[in-house]
């Protein structure tokens, strides 16, 4: 078992690496790849990282201590998977290339004509989505380990500190087409 999980890390290490080989230096790359992923692609990334720890953990918690019922949750996270990808995303991914639009705080600004408003709008956006992302992130780490420790005979705390440098390597090898690659 701890030989196949060294292989699995040594393989998204490798997909890290193999991307930023074919990484350009430019924001737009590291965020999006360059926009050269289809909208399936993104989507499923996105759909991914969302579901990753609280499905790995969270659900399997929330069905243990409320039984059958958890399963209301898939029909709504489905409901606002339909919705971003039929909705949402087919209007703003044309918008934001047609900006130059990178980041969500950067398409609220452009798109609203960039005034004082549309600025500060963009400022709380930028600072919202830090603190979100640093709260999400953390607990992906920590369900990381808290997997990683009830597989492996390892601390909690190094198993942290494994799964978390496994993912930030491999990310920042390659940026989005690391996690995303084609």
């Amino acid at each position: 078992m701890n030989i196949a999980f060294a292989i699995y890390c040594l393989l998204i290490l490798g997909v890290g690496f193999y991307a930023a080989l074919r990484s350009k230096d430019t924001s737009e790359d590291v965020f999006l790849a360059s926009r050269s992923h289809n909208h399936w692609a993104s989507a499923l990334a996105a759909a991914t990282s969302t579901e990753s720890g609280f499905v790995t953990l969270g659900m399997v918690g929330m069905g243990y201590s409320v039984g059958v019922n958890c399963l209301w949750i898939i029909p709504a996270g489905i409901m606002g998977y339909v919705l971003n990808w039929l909705v949402l995303a087919p209007k703003i991914r044309p918008k934001s290339a047609a900006l130059g639009a990178v980041t969500v705080p950067e398409f609220i600004v452009r798109s609203t004509g960039g005034s004082r408003t549309s600025r500060i709008a963009g400022v709380v956006a930028a600072l919202a989505a830090i603190l979100f992302l640093t709260v999400y992130t953390a607990a992906q780490f920590a369900a990381a380990g808290k997997a990683l420790s009830a597989h492996f005979p390892s601390p909690y705390s190094y198993s942290v500190l494994i799964g978390s440098t496994t993912i930030f390597t491999y990310t920042l090898f390659g940026g989005f087409r690391g996690v995303t690659i084609r």
